[in-house]
């Protein structure tokens, strides 16, 4: 029996809501950072639970998703053709996920290493894929994290937009703002306009995290071309 499970449902179940298809390790990271005392081995047992409740499914190779998009994605109504009753109630699911919604299971690795600030995070339109809000507090100030993914395939369209975004003039605002890009060549940072990005980042699997910082900025250069 797990202590507190119905909050940590709780939790899980909002991060789904919003994107029901995510890497189990993301899951994990998030609520890990969540709820900081939390190791690695409880809020995997944790998933597991929640499998067993019925409102999640977990593959043996590492993702997890809502039934509604396993069956979109397999098209098994019946829960018959890919469906077991083991700890992992999915086979292998790698290629039928890998490309659904990329952009977004990138971001979520900086989503999920920015928890509890990252909790109430939302998906957006263009030109931003997620915001979440920083309320801050009496030593931090308040700002909203700005997240953008640029594929290499768009990227000098996508920068292009980029710079001719609306100019932000005071220096109260320009503060409040934290712009960070995720790019599938992180060696072409440069091309990122400095109108509010402090970090470029590339998704890297080596990393504890899954990203690497590439490019960090700070002070004027944060935004230079305004």
């Amino acid at each position: 029996m797990i202590y507190g499970l119905e909050k940590y449902e709780g939790t899980v179940r909002r991060l789904l809501g919003k994107v029901p298809l995510l890497k189990t390790e993301q899951v994990i990271i998030f609520l890990m950072k969540t709820y900081g005392d939390m190791s690695e081995e409880l809020a995997a047992s944790i998933l597991t639970a929640i499998q067993r409740r019925g409102y999640l499914l977990l593959s043996e190779d590492g993702w997890c998703m809502t039934k509604p998009i396993y069956v979109e994605l397999t098209g098994d109504n019946a829960f018959t053709d890919h469906y077991s009753y083991g700890p992992y109630r999915l086979p292998l699911m790698e290629e039928k996920c890998r490309e659904r919604n990329k952009k977004i299971t990138d971001i979520m690795w900086l989503i999920a290493d920015l928890a509890p600030l990252s909790e109430d995070f939302f998906l957006t339109g263009a030109p931003w894929d997620a915001v979440f809000v920083d309320e801050g507090d009496e030593e931090r100030p308040s700002r909203i994290y700005e997240f953008i993914h640029i594929s290499e395939r768009a990227e000098n369209a996508v920068t292009e937009m980029l710079r001719i975004l609306p100019e932000i003039k005071e220096k109260e605002e320009r503060d409040a703002i934290v712009r960070i890009a995720v790019m599938e060549n992180g060696s072409h940072s440069w091309k990122i306009p400095r109108r509010g990005f402090r970090s470029i980042v590339e998704i890297d699997d080596e990393s504890p995290t899954h990203y690497r910082i590439v490019e960090k900025r700070e002070g004027k250069e944060v935004w230079a071309d305004e």
